[in-house]
């Protein structure tokens, strides 16, 4: 579940999810529905990523920051993501894409302010706010 929350000059979102792989898959939906909106009819093509850090927080925010500079940087639109691995410090995945989406809002930077990831009974719940 993706919720936009309210922030002071900036956009956040929180997003609960069952597991890990639902909870990167929906933070990425989230921040991709502020800035543009997704056309999967377009001809999707694939891109591999593999990320290493040193925590699952920064893992995430790196995911995020990759996904981010595909899309406004160099104009592909994000259509979803099929993870292969994915631990504490290591992602390995594919982010499907599309060529020329319709940015409508622009985001500078994903942020560690008041950043929050953990887990919540049996999934897990974060929170991201991004510099707009």
């Amino acid at each position: 579940m993706i919720r936009e929350i309210e922030h002071t000059a900036d956009r956040g979102i929180e997003v609960e999810a069952d597991d890990l792989g639902q909870l990167f898959r929906e933070a990425a939906e989230g921040m991709v529905g502020i800035i543009s909106e997704g056309r999967k009819d377009q001809p999707i093509f694939e891109k591999k990523i593999e990320l290493k850090t040193t925590s699952l927080r920064n893992l995430l925010i790196k995911f995020l920051s990759e996904i981010l500079y595909l899309v406004q940087d160099e104009l592909t639109g994000y259509a979803g993501v099929e993870i292969f691995k994915l631990t504490e410090r290591k992602l390995s995945a594919n982010l499907m894409l599309y060529e020329a989406p319709e940015i409508f809002a622009e985001i500078k930077n994903v942020t560690y302010h008041n950043f929050l990831l953990e887990k919540k009974g049996e999934g897990y719940i974060c929170r991201i706010i991004f510099d707009t």
